[in-house]
């Protein structure tokens, strides 16, 4: 019989089943929330995660492949809600200076970064909420043990600075 650690115990207080309930209870939510805004705009919550993203990276916008890591999901996905939000408006594709059509990026039109941004404002609250309970040293805590838990499935490609509890901003 093997003695249980207070690391095991520690694990399964937190186990992936647990911890991942939490985060859906608090994602469908979020997401009933957003519902209604987000059928006024003809939009799901899936789309709305795309344009958040495309709002983050700045009027460069990003590479199909670079929408689709940040938004942590596949290119053919990627590419059916890219389709989808440049029929609405929201969203158009940028031609390389070389002419080529291959690595076009993609960013928000004005009518897109308008509702992007009022959709990161209402995530903003929706996050505040959550952690309301939380003194700063706490809710400091939380998001270095997110950025270490984010960067451990990142195989060796986290930043020194977050291993070394120094916050960073991982998802530029």
């Amino acid at each position: 019989m093997s003695e249980i650690t207070n690391r095991d115990a520690l694990i399964d207080r937190c186990d992936f089943f647990n911890f991942s309930k939490m985060i859906m209870r608090e994602q469908k939510s979020a997401h009933k929330e957003a519902e209604q805004f987000l059928k006024q705009c003809n939009l799901t919550p899936f789309h709305a995660g795309h344009m958040v993203t495309l709002l983050r990276a700045g009027e460069g916008g990003l590479t199909l492949k670079e929408l689709s890591d940040s938004a942590v999901c596949d290119k053919s996905n990627t590419s059916r809600v890219v389709a989808d939000l440049e029929s609405k408006g929201y969203l158009v594709r940028l031609k390389p200076k070389d002419g080529s059509q291959k690595k076009y990026r993609v960013a928000l039109t004005d009518t897109g970064m308008e509702i992007a941004r009022h959709i990161s404002v209402r995530l903003r609250s929706l996050t505040e909420g959550i952690v309301r309970n939380l003194c700063d040293e706490d809710l400091e805590t939380l998001v270095l043990l997110m950025e270490k838990m984010a960067c451990s499935h990142k195989a060796g490609q986290c930043s020194a600075d977050v291993t070394a509890n120094t916050r960073t901003d991982i998802y530029e």
